[in-house]
């Protein structure tokens, strides 16, 4: 079971490392981050999911007290 766990560690962390380069890569060739954060809010609704963690979690956490 360890192996197994190796492995999958071992698969994200390259993934991350990927990523880090990626970003990288981009903000040295003069990325525009906003073009990236449109798209994944008009295909997943980001916007929506941070409203609810940031507004509706912090509202119905003052409510308990």
């Amino acid at each position: 079971m360890s192996r197994a766990w190796r492995v999958v560690l071992t698969i994200v962390l390259v993934a991350v490392i990927f990523a880090t380069v990626c970003v990288g890569v981009g903000l040295l060739t003069g990325a525009d981050f906003s073009r990236v954060y449109n798209v994944f809010n008009t295909k997943y609704n980001v916007e929506m999911y941070y409203n609810w963690l940031t507004v509706d979690v912090y509202q119905w956490f003052l409510s308990l007290f």
